[in-house]
């Protein structure tokens, strides 16, 4: 995922940002928790600075959204509030009538939805990178789950009920994550 000599003439603007923010991601943003692996796990290898990169950007695109649907259920939330003991018929005429706060507000959430889907599309661009550069990097991976612990520890399992090509990254719950990309903390 080494962009070389940096120029991307020629590549679909969304391929330009997903490199744009991959590039911007410094070793200080990589999230550091204490999982390690399991007795169960087989370990293959430990990530690489590229590994290590797309899976910060994922997790910075999880986080992103998450704000973002934050705002759009404040933004509804205010909407339903001005509009608490409205006729009916008087509120969808208000969101249908530009200039006014329940038509802004309408505005406002589908705009917000636009952003959350192109954040999620950019998150499964990068899943999908992630993949490809585990594969790679590590060929023995392609047709197993793998599981990124804290450690860097790229693991295999034997299948017990997990299903091929699955990449699980165990660096604690979701609120956790964003909580350690928020910190941007790092130690070598």
């Amino acid at each position: 995922m080494n962009q070389g000599n940096g120029t991307t003439n020629g590549l679909p603007e969304s391929l330009k940002k997903i490199i744009e923010l991959f590039s911007a991601i410094t070793p200080e943003q990589f999230p550091i928790t204490t999982t390690k692996p399991g007795k169960d796990d087989h370990v293959a290898g430990v990530a690489s600075e590229d590994i290590k990169k797309l899976v910060t950007l994922r997790g910075h695109l999880l986080k992103e959204i998450r704000e973002i649907a934050l705002r759009g259920r404040q933004a509804a939330e205010t909407a339903l509030r001005e509009a608490r003991g409205k006729d009916p018929r008087q509120v969808v005429e208000e969101v249908e009538t530009p200039g006014t706060a329940a038509f802004a507000a309408k505005e406002e959430m589908l705009k917000l939805r636009a952003e959350i889907m192109q954040a999620e599309n950019q998150m499964t661009a990068v899943g999908a990178l992630l993949q490809l550069e585990l594969g790679r990097q590590f060929p023995e991976l392609l047709q197993k789950p793998v599981h990124i612990y804290g450690d860097w520890s790229l693991c295999w399992r034997d299948p017990q009920n997990e299903m091929p090509n699955i990449v699980s990254i165990n660096i604690g719950s979701v609120d956790d994550l964003a909580e350690l990309l928020g910190r941007h903390t790092h130690s070598h």
